[in-house]
């Protein structure tokens, strides 16, 4: 779900994994790029910026009852 240009995922969205965890948020050239939010299947979730689709920088995890868990920082990875 979202948005697409040249028939690949560009903008804002939605991207629903088999395992059903889910990203949201901005996407280009299929990937998730930008800021974002990764949902579990389990309910936690963690929130901050995303590159190639992979976490980078500092990300906040939250448990399914939306209470701070840890601070995570990615390094970026091509």
């Amino acid at each position: 779900m979202g948005d697409w240009k040249n028939d690949t995922k560009d903008g804002i969205g939605t991207y629903y994994y088999n395992s059903g965890n889910r990203y949201e948020g901005e996407f280009k050239d299929d990937h998730g790029e930008g800021k974002g939010v990764f949902y579990y299947s389990n309910g936690d979730r963690h929130e901050g910026q995303f590159h190639n689709g992979k976490p980078f920088g500092t990300h906040v995890k939250y448990s399914e009852s939306n209470t701070k868990v840890e601070q995570i920082n990615f390094d970026i990875q091509n």
